[in-house]
């Protein structure tokens, strides 16, 4: 659970937006791997996804 990751109620916030976007990450991944019929290796996917996110709130 989140709050086993962060205790504290100050934190809540902060590492449930990092769960959600990283679920989102995820989620585009499989999407991207299925359209391709995992012709890679879904790790390959997921590290593209959050390459991809970090490109973009690196502009933001």
């Amino acid at each position: 659970m989140l709050c086993e990751i962060s205790p504290q109620p100050a934190r809540s916030k902060p590492v449930r937006v990092v769960v959600m976007v990283s679920v989102g990450a995820l989620r585009l991944a499989a999407d991207r791997w299925a359209e391709e019929q995992g012709g890679r290796p879904f790790a390959d996917y997921v590290k593209e996804a959050f390459a991809d996110l970090n490109a973009e709130l690196a502009e933001a």
